[in-house]
């Protein structure tokens, strides 16, 4: 069951690789996932590997949207980096104050690579300067804890900042490997909804125009404004833009990975800080995904992370104020994260009822999670992951 999991459920975060020596291959939709064969020692995949389950909830317990010191709403105080950020800037504006605190050394991130217009790679900022390029989502594969140990220097502090498979990987980690985590001072997260394959940024960029991968010469998702737009800036200097709701809900949402589907944390619930988009709502309680100033909900997670947001609160790099009411109204701003995790004891019962392998959540977790969904809503889920079954999209 231990290695049906770690292929079936992989999220390619690579830090089996990176301990063990794991061998991985790219499968024809663009993913990492682990030659047959091949695995980590038991002790890792028990306690560290996302794709086994059981690491999930040792940190925040079994609140629906995980454990928090304290939670607000909030953005950068800097016009230009909420304009551009992915929503308000938050986790930017958090890493440019590391650096020029010299609270840390380097922010290790992701950012566009330089091959292909959807392709990743993970580097290590010194510079606020160097943090900002980097602003901006990145809906594409990218496995920031590879070559993580080979970025670190000695004596030196840094930040991490990654999908929430991989804050629950590296922070499970830090605890059998202390001298890395004298060295990764604080890990933040941001909200997530999935990891779209390669076929879905080839589609992208076809209806972008982009009927070659070599027509595009950068490919943005989200930034210069809120949502913002799907933005492919072609070789001849044109550029083409699709909305949040086409790029994301019509085409890159349709098609993620395996694992993103069953994934419990979308949240980050294992990091210092997590910040997901705090959306305006419509009359009808519906997310309005047309363009505003950004905002994001930040969870400090960790005591460290809710003083870190303090400092940045006091110096005016953010602007926040505290959000009581998050139990409340998250469950219609982030729709789909509260479903998920409400419901993904009936998706699991439904995968199990066709003899599929799932990953080893706490049945007792998922039952106190489903009370926060209606009878008829988690039916509707059941059914729903059934009929996928039935048409093989799962």
């Amino acid at each position: 069951m231990r290695e049906e999991c770690m292929e079936m459920y992989c999220t390619g975060c690579g830090l089996c690789s990176m301990e063990s020596g794991v061998r991985f291959l790219q499968d024809d939709k663009g993913f990492r996932r682990p030659v047959p064969g091949t695995e980590a020692g038991r002790d890792f995949m028990e306690l560290v590997c996302p794709a086994g389950g059981r690491a999930s909830f040792c940190m925040s317990g079994d609140e629906i949207w995980g454990a928090a010191v304290a939670v607000y709403k909030g953005w950068s105080s800097n016009r230009h980096v909420r304009g551009q950020a992915s929503s308000g800037g938050v986790l930017t504006e958090l890493c440019c104050y590391l650096l020029e605190h010299q609270m840390v050394d380097g922010i290790i991130q992701t950012r566009a690579g330089r091959e292909i217009p959807y392709s990743t790679e993970t580097v290590v900022s010194r510079t606020a300067e160097e943090v900002r390029a980097c602003m901006g989502s990145r809906y594409s594969v990218s496995s920031p804890l590879a070559s993580v140990r080979q970025l670190l220097v000695d004596g030196e502090r840094y930040a991490f900042v990654g999908k929430p498979c991989d804050a629950s990987a590296l922070r499970m980690y830090l605890t059998k490997d202390n001298v890395m985590a004298g060295q990764i001072a604080y890990i933040f997260s941001f909200f997530c909804a999935g990891m779209p394959s390669n076929d879905a940024q080839k589609r992208l960029l076809r209806e972008l125009g982009c009927e070659k991968e070599s027509d595009c010469v950068c490919l943005k998702y989200r930034g210069d404004g809120w949502p913002g737009f799907a933005t492919a800036f072609h070789r001849t200097g044109r550029q083409t833009k699709m909305t949040y709701q086409d790029s994301w809900g019509k085409i890159l949402g349709r098609d993620v990975c395996r694992s993103c589907r069953v994934c419990l944390d979308g949240i980050g619930e294992f990091a210092d800080i997590s910040c997901g988009d705090l959306w305006y709502m419509t009359e009808d309680r519906r997310p309005d995904f047309s363009e505003n100033d950004g905002r994001n909900v930040i969870f400090a997670r960790t005591p460290a992370g809710n003083e870190l947001v303090q400092m940045a609160y006091r110096s005016g790099d953010l602007v926040v104020e505290a959000y009581d009411e998050y139990k409340d109204e998250l469950k219609d701003v982030q729709k789909y994260q509260f479903e998920r995790r409400a419901c993904m004891g009936s998706m699991l019962a439904a995968l199990r009822l066709f003899g599929r392998t799932v990953p080893r959540y706490d049945r007792k977790i998922m039952r106190k999670f489903a009370r926060n969904a209606p009878f008829g809503l988690r039916c509707r889920r059941f059914m729903g992951t059934v009929k996928r079954i039935v048409k093989r999209r799962i």
